[in-house]
């Protein structure tokens, strides 16, 4: 069976990554930055803050959404 994608589905680290939750796009695949940005994201959205991608917040990352970020990093250009 093939499994098409939808547009529920989500990548977490390219999710985190794009709205602002992970600063560094190269330390995506850091296990410590990828607990951070989710914490962060379940802060921001209060949930339950456990690092961890669970059910509840998979569930809000596949909510519909505006394209914005939710956090906007300031670049070192003034």
């Amino acid at each position: 069976m093939i499994r098409l994608s939808s547009a529920n589905d989500v990548d977490p680290k390219t999710f985190l990554w794009k709205y602002g939750f992970m600063s560094n796009p190269r330390a995506r695949g850091s296990k410590a930055n990828m607990t951070d940005a989710v914490l962060q994201f379940q802060r921001f959205n209060n949930l339950e803050q456990t690092g961890t991608l669970n059910s509840e917040t998979l569930r809000k990352m596949r909510s519909p959404r505006c394209g914005n970020p939710d956090i906007v990093r300031r670049s070192g250009i003034r």
